[in-house]
C-alpha cells in the first residue's frame, strides 16, 4: 500500500513541476508588462522593517515595507509595498532590510506605476521580479526531466504489478501519463492565476 502511494506521488510530479514553472513564468510576464503602466506621483507615508517569522541558518529574516498614498482620477489610494533588492530578494537579515529601506524616506514623493484597469494595483519597481529568468530556465528543465523519469518509473512499476503488459507498452503509457500530468499542471497554474487576478 505504501509503495502504491509513493508511485502515485511520483506520477503527480510532472503536474507539480508544470504548475510551478508556469506560475514563475507568469510572474516574469507580469513584471515585464508593469513597465508599460502609467505613472502616478505617490507620497511615502511610512517605512518599516517587519519580521517574516522565518529563519535562515538560525537567523530571523525581515522584509522592508513602504506605505504610500496616491491619487488616480481624483480617487485616493493607500497601499503597502514590499520592495526587493536588485537581485530580486524580498527578505533577508535585519541589516539587509535596513539598507533597502534607505532608498525610501517618509514624506518624500516617488514614482509609482499603477494598473490602469485596477489603480489600487501598483508597484514601485516595474519589471522587478523575485524570479531570475536564466536560473528558472535551468531549474525548469531539470524539474521536467526529473519528473518525466519519476512518472515513467511509476507507470512501469504500477503496470508490471497490476497489469499484464510489455515494457514497451508501459513506457508508452508512461509518456502519455507524463503529457496528461503536464496539462493538469498548466490547468492548475491557470486557475491559480485567475484566482490571483480576482484578488487584486
Amino acid at each position: 500500500m505504501i509503495a502504491l502511494i509513493i508511485q502515485l506521488l511520483m506520477l503527480m510530479t510532472p503536474a507539480i513541476s508544470a504548475a510551478t514553472i508556469a506560475l514563475k513564468l507568469d510572474e516574469l510576464k507580469r513584471a515585464g508588462s508593469r513597465k508599460q503602466w502609467p505613472v502616478a506621483q505617490a507620497t511615502i507615508t511610512e517605512v518599516k522593517i517587519v519580521p517574516t517569522g522565518k529563519k535562515y541558518q538560525g537567523q530571523p529574516l525581515y522584509r522592508p515595507e513602504v506605505a504610500l498614498s496616491y491619487r488616480v482620477d481624483g480617487m485616493a489610494y493607500n497601499i503597502i509595498q514590499q520592495p526587493v533588492d536588485e537581485k530580486g530578494l524580498a527578505d533577508g537579515p535585519k541589516q539587509w532590510a535596513r539598507e533597502v529601506t534607505l532608498n525610501y524616506k517618509p514624506d518624500t514623493a516617488v514614482r509609482l506605476y499603477y494598473n490602469p484597469q485596477r489603480p489600487k494595483q501598483a508597484t514601485l519597481q516595474p519589471g522587478q521580479a523575485t524570479v531570475d529568468k536564466g536560473k528558472w530556465m535551468i531549474i525548469g528543465f531539470v524539474m521536467l526531466v526529473f519528473s518525466f523519469m519519476l512518472c515513467v518509473l511509476s507507470i512501469l512499476a504500477i503496470t508490471h504489478k497490476y497489469m499484464n503488459v510489455t515494457t514497451t507498452i508501459s513506457m508508452m503509457l508512461g509518456i502519455v501519463a507524463f503529457i496528461i500530468m503536464l496539462m493538469l499542471g498548466v490547468l492548475i497554474s491557470l486557475l491559480a492565476q485567475e484566482m490571483r487576478a480576482q484578488k487584486t
